[in-house]
């Protein structure tokens, strides 16, 4: 195995890391639908024995790493999943008024914003493509990294993924959010500028008041219901970040999370002041990677020794995407 990459010990992180986020999410009382865990662990299960021995050969290596990226993927959105439901149950104060008065400080005025996405229908099917490409993005910035050989770059953005997650969850269980127009009591008026606005009865909004409240502790469709900080901008920070050293990648992922991070205020119903936070938690995140990663690399008790079969580089291969 080699030194620069923890290869199959990805795997061990992220089960480790989803059974202690099991913890919280079961003492609060929450549960899955059985099909929607079955999301996540079906296909991993099904096809780790296959992709792992495809990964032995540089015909294979690329397609059958972006494969497994995918998985380990799936099991960071489920750990994220359940460490932020568990937080929701929290009983902290709501900061909406605290965040409102730095959106007012700042020059915005969500209804101007509506407002004008409304009378644009092609910026606002743009906000949404863009918003709703936080799921998939990572399986491309995958599959770029592997065709790359930038491996070590992509177990980096799996580890930000789970730190970014877990420094929001932490804020999240302090200082709860909902939106400006919940907040002021004017669902109504958003509802009737843009449907497209998170309310208490078709968004997340109406999940994070229901836990809060005690129930809603049966999940059949959990989403993200976390407002600050947004995760969704420290998400666009380290999409743009996890390809920066493949050039051709540059500008098309720094134009697309730049659109990401301006729908984040409508489609995702955030504060502005959301999008500072997220800023702040990608910051953070990126500064302590490379410490992390060695780190994790140079723990002796995890220096696995791993059957021939497990190989996870092969031997030799071509770039398929130049740097």
């Amino acid at each position: 195995m080699s030194p620069e990459i923890l290869g199959i010990r990805m795997w061990l992180i992220l089960l480790v890391a989803c059974a202690v986020a099991a913890i919280p999410f079961l003492l609060a009382g929450f549960l899955f639908d059985i099909k929607f865990l079955m999301m996540f662990v079906q296909w991993p299960a099904i096809s780790f024995i296959p992709v792992r021995l495809l990964r032995r050969y540089p015909a294979t290596y690329a397609f059958a790493g972006a494969i497994e990226g995918i998985f380990l993927m799936s099991f960071a959105a489920l750990f994220g999943l359940m460490i932020c439901y568990a937080a929701a149950a929290g009983n902290a104060p709501l900061i909406d008024a605290g965040l409102l008065r730095i959106d007012r400080g700042l020059g915005y005025d969500w209804q101007v914003y509506a407002h004008f996405a409304a009378a644009h229908p092609w910026l606002l099917q743009t906000l949404r493509y863009a918003y709703g490409s936080n799921l998939t993005q990572p399986v491309v910035i995958g599959a770029i990294l592997f065709m790359a050989s930038q491996e070590p770059r992509f177990e980096k953005f799996i580890l930000a993924t789970i730190v970014s997650m877990a420094i929001t969850v932490c804020v999240f269980l302090l200082l709860p959010a909902t939106t400006a127009w919940t907040f002021q009591g004017q669902e109504s008026l958003a509802a009737k500028i843009l449907p497209d606005l998170p309310t208490t009865t078709n968004s997340w909004i109406g999940d994070l008041l229901h836990i809060r409240s005690g129930s809603g502790r049966h999940l059949v469709r959990p989403s993200g219901i976390i407002a600050f900080p947004s995760f969704h901008c420290a998400s666009a920070i380290l999409n743009i970040w996890a390809v920066w050293r493949v050039r051709m990648m540059r500008l098309p992922f720094l134009a697309f999370n730049a659109v990401m991070i301006a729908a984040t205020p409508l489609i995702g119903g955030h504060y502005i002041a959301d999008l500072i936070g997220g800023a702040v938690v990608a910051a953070i995140t990126i500064a302590s990677l490379d410490s992390l990663h060695r780190y994790l690399l140079g723990l002796r008790w995890f220096s696995l020794s791993f059957p021939a079969m497990w190989g996870t580089r092969a031997t030799t291969r071509k770039h398929l995407l130049p740097y």
